[in-house]
């Protein structure tokens, strides 16, 4: 919430002079989440859920 909070202060600039303070928290927040649940589930219905052999470890 935070970092959408962030985003939408910073989209007036995001297209003219400095992208970067809408572009982190926009990576961070795709990135993020992703990541987290590859780390915390490690069960092998998830990783054949995904098609890939070995997602979660």
């Amino acid at each position: 919430m935070l970092l959408g909070l962030f985003m939408n202060a910073s989209i007036g600039r995001a297209f003219s002079s400095s992208p970067w303070p809408f572009v982190v928290p926009l990576l961070l927040n795709q990135i993020g989440p992703a990541t987290l649940t590859a780390v915390v589930v490690r069960t092998a219905e998830f990783r054949l859920t995904n098609g890939r052999r070995g997602f979660g470890r």
